[in-house]
């Protein structure tokens, strides 16, 4: 089966809203480490013969940036520890008196230790502030037809498109 002019129109818009939601993240966000923007896709399903599902994926902790995060008195989970912590290894930290360096595993085990208590030290930190929305899903240029009228012209003119053709072939079948 060909593909249809529908589903290249559907397809072309959410590749948009992908690189859309890319560009508010950078423009908003001071990046760490890039992973966030990296992970945005999405997925085009057909659930029933009448209807087209986009679905956008990200990392889990992109719900948190889209929606903020209000303070908490709870502690860091592990995993958000362990995540802290290989940020920190990427990045120059201060350790006292004006001096910054990474902290890089001894043979000791001590640097070791030391990062695991900053990466506690700062997921505690985190938690233990307001962190402001960047709503990077609603403000996207999303391919939504009330939104875009651009997008609902596209879809109207794939769609009688796509009748075109299928009465076309039908039309052909019947000649034969």
């Amino acid at each position: 089966m060909s593909q249809l002019k529908l589903y290249k129109v559907i397809e072309h818009y959410a590749d948009l809203a992908e690189k859309s939601m890319k560009e508010v993240l950078l423009k908003k966000r001071k990046l760490g480490t890039g992973k966030l923007v990296n992970s945005i896709a999405y997925r085009i399903t057909m659930p029933n013969t009448n209807m087209f599902k986009i679905k956008f994926t990200y990392n889990d902790y992109g719900e948190f940036i889209n929606s903020g995060t209000k303070k908490s008195t709870k502690n860091p989970s592990p995993e958000m520890v362990e995540s802290v912590g290989k940020w920190l290894g990427r990045k120059k930290i201060s350790i006292g008196r004006g001096r910054t360096r990474k902290l890089k595993p001894t043979k000791r085990g001590q640097s070791q230790s030391s990062t695991k208590s900053a990466a506690y030290a700062v997921s505690k930190s985190i938690l233990a502030h307001d962190h402001p929305a960047v709503p990077f899903l609603q403000e996207a240029k999303f391919c939504d037809e009330t939104k875009n009228p651009m997008f609902k012209s596209a879809l109207m003119a794939a769609i009688k498109q796509d009748i075109a053709d299928a009465m076309s072939k039908s039309m052909k079948k019947n000649k034969k």
